[in-house]
């Protein structure tokens, strides 16, 4: 996707598992309970825009400063184990201290998960605030990971421009309780020009070649917000491009089929769609109580459902099985976050916290023959052995598309297939993004695509 392309399906559970069974997680869930909720009632004007962000910030920083504690615990225990080894210490001391130091690392690696799930709430609240619009959103995420805030001069420098603007009546958004905003410390929506600001508040006066680069990349954020253009890396730049048909997808078949796992024996639930897209549904809470037999039966049956999208041995499959636990351990940009799905609240944040394991896979073959049924011409792109892992973005090109008797087509990028994976589109959809690029002049070959839908119909976020 974006941070972490090539995940591994088992290592993303275990680890997942590992986490949200932590003392530290089970501890502090109810808070991202608790401000999930108090989220939902700003987006309807019954609870503080203002307060809602700066509780969330008080437990970022309260979850990074867990982190911090742990680390230097984990460097504790570290170090006896290697003095007690070297003094030859009691075998059973030794082993208590790798216990220790073992419950060390899953904490801190637990506070850093919570503080995740914490800006996921903030990115349901960036979505809003920026009208759904996926373009900016991901425009505005094209920059490195931003840590989290530290008490100081510059937070208080923060929190004081806060306090102005709220007094102005002016919406604002502090970014460092999201994932997505990464230009600037606040992003400032101007009601009569319906227009966004990004601003960099700075407590002294001094300038750094650091103050200068990050003038220089929040002026070019800002260009790109007016021209809906970005040129983020030498060699890949992002446009945005607005389709004029609104987003389809199986939110609401997803959601019932939450509803049969909570209630069928199974503790599971299974849709297919053709030769085009399959999802099972797990219910993690209830299924546990089961027999390792009764387990393996479940997934064996649930899996088999989902791969009869398979139609023929040739048939290419999207090279990793999608998963509600990958945007949680790996950031991804293009992604709408599960706070803002258009499925009961209980229900995504049940899929946020791991109370649910969806498991989505399609099969690109199907897709370019409902394609082709529709009209269009597609050509399969083979995927390097190997996907990149860095941090920039990739385009990785997986399906060429064009109309019949019309020279002018799209390849369609890895992240944009994963994406309809991940949020469970519909194939017209995919097909109404193909449409939007082609339309778009002039076409690139370098140039990476978003595109945007208007949020409205059945299908609408939140």
């Amino acid at each position: 996707m974006d941070e972490r392309i090539n995940t591994s399906y088992r290592e993303d559970i275990h680890l997942f598992s590992v986490l949200t069974n932590n003392t530290y997680y089970a501890e502090n869930s109810w808070i991202l309970k608790e401000l999930f909720a108090k989220s939902l009632q700003a987006k309807h004007g019954q609870y503080s825009a203002f307060d809602i962000q700066f509780e969330i910030l008080r437990e970022i920083i309260a979850a990074h400063s867990a982190r911090q504690s742990y680390d230097r615990w984990k460097g504790r225990f570290a170090n006896y184990i290697k003095k007690a080894s070297k003094n030859k210490a009691p075998p059973e001391r030794i082993e208590r201290a790798q216990r220790r130091l073992q419950y060390m690392r899953d904490c801190a690696t637990a506070s850093k998960f919570f503080l995740g799930q914490l800006r996921t709430i903030g990115d349901g609240i960036a979505w809003r605030f920026l009208g759904y619009d996926r373009a900016v959103l991901r425009l505005l995420a094209e920059h490195h990971y931003i840590s989290a805030p530290k008490l100081g001069p510059g937070l208080y420098a923060e929190v004081d421009e806060c306090a102005k603007l709220a007094a102005q009546g002016q919406p604002f958004l502090l970014n460092s309780i999201t994932n997505f905003l990464r230009f600037g410390d606040i992003t400032v929506h101007d009601r009569a020009t319906d227009t966004f600001k990004l601003v960099e508040v700075k407590a002294g006066k001094s300038q750094t070649p650091r103050n200068k680069r990050q003038a220089e990349q929040l002026a070019l954020a800002q260009e790109g917000l007016h021209k809906r253009f970005h040129s983020v890396f030498p060699d890949t730049s992002i446009t945005m491009i607005k389709s004029e048909k609104p987003l389809l997808t199986y939110a609401k078949v997803l959601e019932k089929a939450m509803a049969e796992a909570q209630q069928e024996k199974e503790c599971a639930s299974a849709r297919v769609f053709g030769d085009y897209l399959s999802f099972g549904v797990f219910h993690t809470r209830r299924i546990i109580n089961l027999s390792e037999k009764d387990v393996r039966q479940i997934q064996e049956d649930i899996i088999g459902r989902c791969y009869r999208i398979c139609k023929s041995k040739s048939d290419v499959l999207l090279p990793i099985w999608c998963t509600n636990i990958m945007p949680a351990l790996h950031f991804a940009r293009p992604l709408a976050p599960y706070t803002i799905f258009p499925i009961a609240p209980a229900l995504r944040f049940a899929l946020m916290t791991g109370e649910f394991l969806l498991s989505i896979q399609l099969n690109i073959s199907g897709l370019g023959r409902w394609l082709g049924k529709r009209g269009w011409v597609t050509r399969p792109i083979s995927l390097p052995a190997k996907i990149p892992t860095d941090q920039t973005t990739q385009y990785l090109p997986v399906l060429g598309i064009k109309r019949n008797n019309n020279p002018i087509g799209v390849e369609l990028p890895l992240d944009i297939i994963a994406m309809a994976a991940m949020e469970l589109w519909m194939p017209d959809s995919i097909e109404r993004t193909a449409e939007a690029i082609i339309d778009h002049r002039p076409l690139s070959s370098n140039t990476a695509y978003t595109v945007n839908f208007p949020n409205v119909g059945r299908c609408a976020f939140d």
